[in-house]
């Protein structure tokens, strides 16, 4: 089992840097034409709409539904920047985007949701409550970085003066905060949460892009999958992970997948992505 865990993670590190070229899905592999475009064209649905990849693994997301919610996104952002004029302070002004943002999309926290799970039903996690601030203080013209640990993603940003705020989605009552003390304390706990049905050998706690959002979606329904003992279909969600995300976790659950499903795991049995 060592040599295998040492052949694999060689194979991980060789090809990590182009795996989402060497990918292809057939039909059947995918849920919806634009799942089945944006997994063989990752790099042009990105570039074209970033929408587009964020709402892909929806399972039958049509043209239409995907037009509403992109519609329906701009004009909120309209709102938010229309409102931005009345205030003289970077920070008062991002606490009325955070809770306008709980307000208007985050209704319901439910595990293992979709962006399109939180834009049409108001369904969330750590995950796409994150990905959508991200992707309204971005089109808000604020820098921000968004911080994955092992059972957790939020995100900071900061004010024209250089003061920190962090985004805890997942918190609408105290998730806006400005205090470096609390701010320095939340993170702590981040890094020493536990979830999940097994521990990860090794601890993360690192920036990751929106792209990079993306690709967690699949590797979250990846873990749903083998809880639910859907092996399969986990193997081919954590397929779809490495074309926009890549981390020794997908190695490792994808070892784990392979051994509860009983396969035998030499070199012919690993997915070579």
């Amino acid at each position: 089992m060592k040599k295998l865990v040492l052949l694999f993670v060689s194979i991980w590190v060789m090809l990590s840097c182009q795996a989402a070229q060497a990918q292809s899905f057939v039909k059947n592999e995918t849920s919806s034409m634009l799942e089945y475009f944006v997994l063989n064209n990752p790099d042009e649905a990105w570039n074209t709409d970033e929408l587009y990849v964020f709402l892909a693994t929806e399972s039958g997301m049509s043209g239409e539904t995907l037009t509403d919610i992109k519609k329906d996104l701009n004009s909120f952002i309209g709102y938010l920047k229309s409102k931005n004029e009345k205030y003289k302070k970077d920070e008062s002004f991002l606490k009325l985007v955070f809770k306008e943002v709980q307000k208007r999309y985050l209704k319901s926290y439910t595990p293992v949701s979709t962006f399109a799970n939180t834009m049409q039903y108001g369904k969330y996690d750590c995950l796409t409550g994150t990905m959508l601030y991200a992707v309204i203080l971005k089109a808000l013209d604020y820098d921000f970085a968004v911080y994955e640990t092992n059972y957790h993603v939020y995100l900071k940003t900061q004010t024209e003066e250089g003061k920190v705020i962090l985004f805890e989605s997942t918190d609408p009552y105290k998730g806006f905060e400005s205090s470096d003390y609390r701010i320095s304390k939340r993170e702590k706990g981040y890094a020493l949460r536990q979830g999940g049905s097994f521990s990860y050998t090794k601890s993360i706690h690192q920036v990751v892009s929106l792209k990079e959002l993306a690709g967690l979606q699949y590797f979250n329904l990846a873990v749903e999958s083998f809880n639910n003992r859907d092996y399969d279909t986990a193997l081919l969600d954590l397929k779809k992970t490495s074309v926009f995300y890549y981390s020794n976790r997908l190695t490792e659950i994808e070892l784990l997948i392979l051994a509860s499903n009983g396969l035998p795991m030499n070199d012919s049995e690993v997915v070579k992505w």
